[in-house]
């Protein structure tokens, strides 16, 4: 069995495009379907065979050419390597040209929504010649608690709605667009106006989820400082800053649980059903596909009345105990850096 792969982009190639820096030469509509367990044996190793299924999602097939991109060919890009090569390259500006090369053979990808709001943005590796990159049909995410590298893309988040998108790819100073739909799997039968309830209900309870994070991590951040500022006075003998300062550790770790269970040091099972994240967690888990019902928008409701409490009780921690500790520390003489 012959599986041909779509090779629709090609049919209006010209010899031309070749010497095109960037241009996208088709795109391909993605089906958002929803993807199930096939029937059968959960864990049924090598009894049965499965095919490799192309990826979910938009297809953008452009071409691009460059010394900086990388050709295809192994023994060309050796050579390419090469010859770009630099008689030395342990010093730092050879560095800084091997991390400006590498970031070069980026293309950036850009999504809008028909109303023209950028709703992701991320980067692919490009190379000399034809390329395909795939939109995965989601909108640009957030990072969570993790602190994001410099220059990092925004992990994948919500669904996109089904409909039509533009497409602009970057690479330096080149730009291409392109046009895109994404079609709701033919299967379900669902108005566009319940995907766009169900979207703009999941883009709430991500404004909660981003709100509750952002809240600990200014907790974390302030107590690391609290932790510090009492090891500098406990070292100076000064006994009431390194109380102040211990207290406000313990009152922050302690707010900080309200919100979730820190997993370094706990131990056995914790009950988290009145966390913060966990009744975040309800209203996601308990919306579904289309329109939200009543249960979906009662645990929204428990979140967002959950999230409210605990930020205000964060905020008056901060209008008094850190306010407190940051103006003892400013008068007491000590600093974090040495003279």
């Amino acid at each position: 069995i012959y599986v041909i792969d779509d090779y629709s982009a090609l049919r209006g190639l010209d010899d031309k495009d070749f010497d095109e820096r960037l241009k996208i030469i088709g795109t391909t509509d993605g089906i958002a379907y929803n993807v199930f367990q096939s029937k059968g044996g959960r864990f049924d190793a090598s009894t049965g065979f499965r095919g490799e299924n192309a990826k979910r999602g938009a297809y953008l097939t452009f071409i691009a050419s460059g010394d900086d991109l990388k050709h295809p060919d192994a023994d060309e890009e050796r050579a390419r390597v090469a010859a770009k090569k630099p008689e030395k390259s342990d010093d730092d500006g050879d560095k800084e040209d091997e991390k400006a090369d590498e970031k070069a053979g980026k293309v950036k990808v850009e999504v809008s929504n028909a109303a023209g709001d950028v709703v992701r943005t991320f980067h692919a590796d490009a190379h000399q010649g034809i390329n395909r990159i795939v939109w995965n049909m989601r909108e640009d995410g957030s990072f969570g608690l993790k602190e994001p590298k410099k220059d990092e893309d925004k992990p994948a988040g919500l669904n996109a709605v089904p409909g039509d998108y533009t497409v602009k790819l970057s690479l330096g100073g080149t730009t291409s667009t392109g046009t895109v739909k994404v079609i709701a799997d033919p299967r379900e039968s669902l108005t566009l106006a319940d995907y766009q309830a169900n979207h703009d209900h999941r883009t709430k309870v991500q404004a909660l989820t981003d709100k509750a994070n952002a809240t600990i991590k200014r907790i974390r951040a302030a107590k690391a400082d609290a932790d510090v500022i009492q090891k500098l006075a406990k070292k100076a003998e000064m006994k009431d800053l390194t109380k102040k300062a211990g207290d406000l550790s313990k009152a922050l770790a302690e707010d900080e649980k309200g919100y979730v269970i820190p997993r370094r040091g706990a131990e056995g099972i914790q009950y988290t059903g009145d966390k913060v994240m966990t009744k975040i967690y309800g209203a996601y888990g308990n919306l579904g596909k289309g329109k939200p019902g009543g249960a979906a928008i009662s645990y929204y409701e428990r979140a967002e009345r959950a999230v409210s409490d605990a930020t205000a009780k964060t905020d008056a921690l901060f209008a008094a105990d850190v306010a407190e500790l940051r103006e003892l520390f400013k008068t007491s003489g000590l600093s974090l850096l040495a003279e």
